[in-house]
């Protein structure tokens, strides 16, 4: 199972240099994907607190990997960590693979994290 994980890009291409349109050709199918189906929208987090939120939901995303894998192929799903969506994260198809996409800023606590991650 494939991890991306676009929050330290966020932080450098949003955060410090200012420039979205970099940080979303990062992973343009996620972004588009968005722009369709979601409100696509940056959070007013600074940095500490976008990286303190990723490492809650890295923690209960690789607690809940080695079940998924028991379920499903590996090859044919992938998570994306990542910044820009008012959601807790849904799931989109790219070429036969399936992306679970998890904003880390829509989860504030490890309580939500595991509430919603594994939905």
């Amino acid at each position: 199972m494939q991890i991306i994980d676009l929050v330290d890009a966020y932080v450098s291409d949003v955060l410090r240099d200012r420039t979205v349109e970099c940080y979303e050709r990062r992973m343009p199918e996620l972004f588009a994907h968005l722009r369709e189906y979601w409100i696509s929208q940056y959070p007013q987090l600074d940095e500490a607190e976008q990286l303190r939120r990723r490492e809650i939901v890295r923690r209960v995303v690789s607690r809940w990997i080695p079940g998924i894998c028991t379920l499903v192929d590996p090859e044919r799903v992938g998570v994306i960590l990542f910044a820009g969506a008012a959601a807790t994260g849904h799931a989109f198809e790219v070429a036969g693979r399936f992306w679970a996409w998890l904003p880390v800023e829509g989860y504030a606590s490890e309580l939500i994290a595991r509430a919603f991650v594994p939905h």
